[in-house]
């Protein structure tokens, strides 16, 4: 969705293309760690942090391939961001294996009395909620921002681009580097 905002025609199309692309990501994201935390083994953390990094690499790359292909070749230039999106939505379509299915019968089913939706620790999940939606508002804010605020000092918004990608490429590796455990790659003992 993001590849079509430079087609946008207005500001309420631009307001659906974008929730439509967080709509998308929130449907992705669930359903991929649980495959990534059946996939990792026993180095659950490195793959969290691998699955993770990749994410945040390629939100790293957003702002300077973005700002090349807008600055370079114009606002409708964003069609040139579908590209990844695509390659993903064939690999799914022509490799559409679950391996979710190597979940163990039963598992995710509470038995009478444990578990259930009403046992929940509801201020608990509630404020987590809120903590994650604060810090998201406030990272969502700084890189949105954070541009914009360079190219008012002076800098070009190329550079302020740049700039971004390396604040959020150091943010993947730190994010990387957490996955590993001191024992080695996510290892246990």
């Amino acid at each position: 969705m993001m590849g079509f905002l430079g087609w946008a025609p207005g500001y309420l199309s631009v307001l659906l293309l974008v929730g439509f692309a967080g709509l998308g990501t929130a449907a992705f994201h669930p359903r991929a760690m649980m495959v990534v935390n059946l996939a990792s083994g026993w180095r659950k953390g490195l793959g969290a942090a691998i699955f993770s990094t990749g994410g945040n690499i390629g939100f790293a790359l957003g702002p300077m391939v973005g700002s090349f292909l807008v600055l370079g070749f114009g606002l409708h230039a964003t069609i040139g961001l579908l590209g990844p999106g695509v390659l993903m939505a064939l690999t799914i379509f022509f490799c559409p294996g679950d391996f979710l299915t190597r979940e163990s019968p039963g598992k995710g089913e509470a038995k009478s009395g444990e578990g259930g939706f009403h046992d929940l620790l509801w201020g608990s999940l509630i404020l987590t909620c809120l903590v994650v939606t604060l810090r998201s508002w406030v990272y969502l804010s700084f890189i949105t921002y954070l541009p914009m605020f360079l190219q008012e000092q002076g800098l070009p918004l190329t550079t302020g681009s740049l700039m971004l990608t390396v604040f959020l490429t150091g943010g993947a590796a730190a994010g990387l580097y957490g996955g590993i455990s001191p024992t080695g790659w996510g290892g246990a003992g």
